[in-house]
């Protein structure tokens, strides 16, 4: 076998060393410390040989086995390296790593044992050396009996070396190679202790860290024929190699250290977090029972202060309409006002404390914008018309019907911001009302309490934007913030004048947030306020052109005296190209279409006329000249009897839904007669004529006073067949036993409460048909109305009411009963539009 090893291109680059004053030194030290280097840098190569070498001239027989026999030292050398970096590197074990170097060590250089220290200090700073690995020689054939015994007993042991005045003290002090042949006369050596093998021969030799500093020493002993200077060179990779793992080990240790005690630090503070958890879910689990027990005491002292605050409504309602001398008409005014002041404070209250405690819930569904905005307006135009100030709604011609939103939160926030207006606004002015489709931007100088802005989009159809102004005497924009905050108003006197909890804006900005918007208020002080709320919007806009698709065949004759509402209803019928004609009066449309060649054959004429303008005349001549007419009118008090389709107010109904009306009273001409017109095909009831006289009415209330309002009410009213019971089973008894057209059904009542027997009466199968259960009661939760639907009930009248509450609730469940076909626009949602907004 021959072996080549080959050393070329390597170039070492080191610091100068003037200690090491000759050259073998110089190379030792380099050995150790770049032996990475040079051994990457080496290329190992064996060849077998066949033949015979031939003796090359000048070479003796003793210089080639010396040769071979170094060279087999050197690969025995590298391969014993190797397979301890392996082992170190796979099981990351300092005692494997260094048994498989110290055994090969030993086979090398031919001694009895040896053994591998580190050197560490004590706490005092005394240095010592830690024995991490210690073995006997695998090539002795026969091992001494104390030899065996002692590896045998300090196998396992941990052995620290603190005698410094020994072979291995004096390596170590001197920082140099120590070699002893003869231990016993050598003045150095401290002799062994008791059971340690007989030390004849020994060679130790330091290795260093990086720096200089030293780490530990290798030491061998009892090699027959003693150690030599090339011994010394010859360990030169070892105890690199010792070096090298001692300090891979010492940065294991370290990392694992850290880790440990980051994990430590790491379960302490997960320990210390889960307590605050802990401690924190349960004081959440406190504030939350106290504030579902705060929130109870609140629903219970509402529930106590609308029983009589119905009778006190109730009551002044009644006696407004009486003949009253003007100083009891204004003391009937202040009782009023003073009951509607009381019940805004309650309601407030309640609602705020829900939704500080968390127990307001946003249901988004599907709902009509239509039908949201429909009862909303008319209460506020009603609240409007004591102080003469007009509502005036604009809406986007884009509106679609529909949106997905909590359409009741959505009434809750206009109802206060229009309230608001209204009451902030002078006697004789006017509040607007917006109603469009935006892309999220903000109000030019508008402040929001919103913690976060909704995001812009560059879809100008992703939001629905109300916007509420009134023209009172503004806001400073140094009290933006202050007026968002509750129970606080915008100043002082703004407390005195107006009153209030101060908790409307307050209630309002949380409701907005709910559903994910954002409101913002602007102002000119002295001349106006402007609050704008944006909603989320995932509704397609509506396209003008193919709403009018189903009119192309038809031309409306609008008769409207009034300027601002021709110009916003005209504006309507032209984006959507819908042909029409705008008259001021009935004569004029006469003259029109009398004149020869106006009327087209095939052509449907719709005829939408105000009501006070309205002549009998007009219709029965375009009746006759044109072959398919339609009859449709809108004012305030539906006096004309033979239209088909009236509109409380033009200008309140949304685009979409107007047009959509319109061609759904146009398709039903398709079956009409050329001369005999139009049939009545609908009948809508008078708001102040509805005939309840007929009506058969049980009322289940326990409460003295409320019974006696609520009868008076009905009579009020025309009703006269009306029974009372005290509790829930005689009214489950009454209504099985007579029939009857409605139930008001109060909720708590001894014997049998209202919702047991609403769930009798609407179960029950045998004998007349079903009364309608409509349920009156002070209770004003979500949670009550729930149950109230679940029992079965079809209504729900909180406490306290008025007369127009009643007569609202009788209209809804005779339109259930009878069936009328409704458009949903004859509701009490009038909105008189006198002027066209800025």
């Amino acid at each position: 076998m021959r072996l080549e090893l080959e050393l070329s291109g390597l170039e070492l680059e080191c610091e100068d060393r003037p200690d090491l004053d000759d050259d073998d030194a110089l190379k030792d030290w380099i050995w150790q410390h770049r032996r990475d280097e040079i051994l990457g840098a080496m290329k190992v190569t064996r060849t077998k040989v066949h033949t015979q070498p031939t003796e090359e001239a000048g070479t003796s027989p003793s210089l080639k086995k010396r040769y071979t026999t170094e060279s087999d030292r050197v690969l025995e050398l590298l391969d014993t390296i190797s397979q301890v970096q392996r082992v170190f590197l796979e099981r990351e074990s300092l005692a494997e790593a260094f048994g498989c170097l110290l055994n090969g060590l030993l086979s090398m250089v031919n001694s009895e044992y040896g053994f591998i220290g580190e050197v560490k200090y004590t706490d005092e700073g005394d240095m010592f050396l830690q024995i991490h690995s210690r073995a006997s020689s695998s090539i002795m054939d026969e091992w001494s009996p104390h030899m065996k015994h002692f590896f045998q007993q300090h196998e396992k042991e941990a052995v620290n070396l603190y005698n410094l005045h020994s072979l291995f003290g004096e390596c170590l002090l001197t920082k140099k190679p120590l070699l002893s042949n003869d231990v016993h006369s050598d003045s150095r050596a401290g002799g062994v202790p008791p059971g340690h093998p007989e030390l004849n021969r020994f060679l130790g030799v330091p290795f260093f860290q990086q720096h200089g500093e030293i780490m530990g020493i290798v030491g061998v002993a009892n090699r027959p024929e003693g150690y030599s200077e090339a011994d010394i060179k010859l360990l030169g990779p070892f105890v690199s190699t010792c070096g090298s793992i001692i300090q891979s080990f010492r940065q294991i240790k370290r990392n694992e250290s850290f880790i440990s005690t980051l994990e430590e630090k790491v379960k302490e503070r997960t320990d210390k977090l889960q307590s605050a958890n802990e401690d924190l879910a349960l004081a959440n689990k406190r504030v939350l029972s106290a504030s579902a027990a705060q929130l109870e005491h609140f629903a219970c002292m509402s529930h106590e202060i609308r029983t009589p605050l119905n009778c006190i409504i109730g009551l002044s309602s009644l006696l407004q309409d009486s003949d009253l001398n003007p100083m009891q008409e204004e003391a009937v005014r202040m009782i009023v006002s003073s009951g509607d002041l009381l019940l805004t404070v309650v309601n407030d209250v309640l609602d705020y404390s829900k939704l500080e405690s968390g127990n307001v819930e946003i249901e988004i569904q599907r709902a009509s914008l239509q039908e949201t905005l429909n009862a909303l307006v008319h209460s506020i135009s009603m609240k409007a018309q004591s102080k003469n100030i007009s509502l005036r709604t604009l809406f986007d011609i884009i509106l679609p019907e529909f949106l997905r939103t909590d359409s009741r939160r959505v009434q809750q926030i206009l109802y206060n911001l229009l309230g608001n207006a209204v009451k902030f606004s002078n006697e004789g002015s006017v509040v607007d009302l917006r109603v469009g489709l935006s892309d999220g931007t903000a109000p030019e100088h508008a402040y929001s309490p919103s913690p976060h802005s909704i995001p812009q989009t560059p879809n100008k159809t992703d939001y629905i934007r109300f916007a509420v102004k009134d023209y009172g005497k503004g806001i400073a924009n140094t009290d933006y913030q202050r007026i968002f905050e509750p129970f606080r108003q915008a100043t002082y006197e703004t407390e005195q004048v107006y009153g209030g909890t101060g908790l409307g804006l307050a209630i309002t900005a949380k409701l907005v947030h709910g559903l994910g918007g954002a409101i913002y208020v602007d102002s000119k002080e002295g001349q106006w306020s402007r609050f704008t709320v944006d909603l989320p919007f995932n509704e397609p806009a509506n396209d003008p052109i193919r709403m009018g698709e189903d009119l192309r065949d038809v031309t409306i004759l609008f008769v409207c005296n009034e300027d601002a509402v021709a110009r916003q209803v005209g504006g309507i019928f032209g984006s959507c190209n819908i042909d029409h004609l705008r008259f001021t009066t009935s004569d004029k449309m006469e003259e029109k279409i009398s004149c020869q060649g106006f009327l087209q054959r095939g052509r449907i004429y719709v005829y939408l006329g105000q009501e006070d303008l309205f002549s009998q005349f007009s219709y029965d001549l375009l009746s006759q000249l044109a072959s398919k007419t339609v009859l449709l009118t809108f004012g305030p008090r539906f006096e004309v009897s033979q239209s088909q389709g009236h509109y409380r107010s033009l200008v309140q109904v949304i685009p979409s839904v107007l047009i959509k009306s319109i061609s759904s009273y146009v398709a039903k001409c398709g079956a009409r007669g050329a001369r005999g017109g139009l049939q009545r095909q609908l009948s809508f009831k008078s708001a102040s004529g509805d005939n309840y006289q007929d009506y058969r009415i049980l009322i289940a209330e326990d409460n003295k006073i409320n019974q006696k309002v609520l009868v008076r009410m009905l009579k009020r009213l025309g009703i006269e067949e009306i029974t009372v019971v005290e509790n829930g089973r005689e009214a489950v008894d009454a209504e099985a036993a007579e029939e009857f057209d409605l139930v008001f059904m109060d909720m708590q009542m001894p014997v049998m409460d209202g919702l047991e027997a609403c769930e009798l009466i609407t179960k029950r199968t045998t004998g007349h048909e079903q009364a309608t259960v409509v349920f009156v009661t002070a209770h004003v939760s979500p949670a009550f109305e729930a149950r109230c639907e679940k029992a079965g009930a079809s209504g729900f009248l909180p406490k306290p009411f008025n007369i127009s509450d009643i007569e609202n609730c009788l209209r809804s469940v005779y339109g259930i009963r009878d069936g009328d076909e409704r458009d949903g626009l004859d509701s009490d949602s009038s909105v008189d539009f006198d002027d066209d907004f800025e």
